[in-house]
Formats: structure tokens, sequence, C-alpha cells
């Protein structure tokens, strides 16, 4: 049992990691390497999307939760602007790790990102095995025209773009699961071609990706209706298009129909 008073075993390593820096580069927290998993055997090092400024201008330094919420545990990473508690600007990190959910933000940004995610996280999470969060994020991103879109990263003014944008968003996340759930919509001419190139009978139907971009099939429209996916060998091996198990069902329905 142990003493009053002292610390486990996790907490001492968590300790032992965020101390502030010492002189030796190699063991500075912003520019360390190896692992990123809290670990007793191996230090904590920086991932490569570590913050590396504030928006004041100052640096990001690791510390860990108790520099904001003293009682708070488990005791996990933090990175937060090297002014704080004068610039009041943080950004927690994905659980055990020292990746950072996002940018440093002040209290103003991480209420509007907050927001953001009320009124965005309930798009994804009721879409099921329709809209997952991945695609969730691709079409908003689309929306708002930015690439590789995550909340998380978005500055005050697109954030508020953002929740004024919900709607279209939500429009964008509808129609898509439209395309999956209704593949009829396909145009004939294309199910026709489709039929030919694929065999639709084959377990695992696929052909050079190639092929289809000869005949100028829409690609982006296929992939995107959830009909066809693209895989690419190792190496320099050819990238397949192969007939998911939604494009076979409704490349074979007709001729069920027929039948």
């Amino acid at each position: 049992m142990p003493k009053q008073g002292a610390t486990s075993r996790r907490e001492q390593v968590l300790q032992a990691t965020f101390q502030p820096p010492p002189p030796d580069p190699l063991h500075d927290p912003i520019t360390g390497a190896g692992t990123t998993r809290v670990s007793a055997r191996v230090p904590i090092p920086v991932p490569a999307s570590a913050p590396k400024r504030c928006q004041c201008g100052a640096g990001a330094v690791l510390r860990d939760t108790r520099q904001v919420w003293p009682s708070l545990r488990p005791v996990q990473p933090l990175w937060l602007c090297s002014r704080y508690p004068e610039c009041d600007s943080y950004v927690r990190c994905h659980p055990d790790t020292t990746v950072p959910m996002g940018s440093l933000a002040g209290p103003r940004l991480r209420k509007l990102r907050g927001k953001a995610h009320e009124v965005f996280d309930p798009l994804w999470r009721e879409g099921g095995a329709v809209i997952d969060r991945g695609m969730a994020y691709v079409i908003a991103g689309r929306v708002m025209g930015i690439e590789d879109l995550h909340i998380g990263q978005m500055s005050e003014r697109q954030c508020l773009r953002f929740i004024e944008r919900i709607e279209e968003i939500e429009d964008a996340l509808l129609d898509h699961a439209d395309r999956l759930l209704n593949p009829a919509r396909c145009d004939d001419a294309v199910c026709d071609l489709l039929r030919l190139i694929f065999d639709v009978q084959a377990p695992r139907p696929r052909v050079r990706a190639s092929r289809l971009l000869d005949i100028e099939m829409p690609m982006a429209d296929l992939i995107a209706a959830g009909w066809v996916s693209v895989e690419l060998e190792e190496g320099a091996g050819p990238a397949w298009a192969v007939l998911t198990a939604l494009g076979v069902a409704a490349l074979s329905e007709p001729q069920a129909h027929a039948a």
C-alpha cells in the first residue's frame, strides 16, 4: 500500500517528463525525437505537428495539464504559450501523446471551436455507417474551400464562417448519403459501361484504374458514390479500380429485375 502523499508510477513519469527542459537541446521537448506514447522507458518527444508559435508571437512550450487545471487527473501533456498565464492560450493533446489536438487557442477561439463542434459533431455521429467522421470532414472542407479541414486548426473567422454555413454542410452530407443509399442515380450509360468493364460475377471485380480514365469514366463520382475504390500496389505497381459491394449490388440489380 503506497504511503500517504506518495505519487503513482504514472505521475512520476509525467513529472519527470514535463519538467522545464534542460540546457541540452537534444532533450528539449520542442526538438526531441522518438515515440509519442507516454512510456516509463523512453522520453516523450515532440511530433512533427507540434505547435511552434502562439498567435501572440511567443513560442509554444510543452508542459502538462496541471499548469491549467492543478487538480485534474490523470495528468496529460499540454501545449501552452510561453507567456502563460499572461497569454491564456493552450491546446490539449490526444490522450497519452504529445500530439496536439489543434493550434494554440485563447478563450474566445476555444469557445468558437467548441461551438463549431457542437453544431457539426451530431451530423456525423448520427450518420451511422453512411457518414463517418472522416468523410464528414472531407465534405465540410469542400463546402468551406479548406483542404484537410480540422476544427482544431481553424481561426476565429473560419469558425464563424463554419457555424454560419452549417446548414450548407448538412445539405452536402445529406446529398452524399443519398448518393450512397440510392446508387440508381448513376447514368444508365455509365452503368452499361461498368458492366462491360467489370466482371460483376467475379469474387472481387477490379481493373486497372487507367482503363477507366482512358474512357473518361467519372471516377470522382464513382468513388464518392461508394461504387468504386482505388487501391495502390506496393512500390511502383499499378493503381487498381475495385468494384465495391455497393457497386456490385447496383450493377446486378437491373439483371435481377430482368430475370
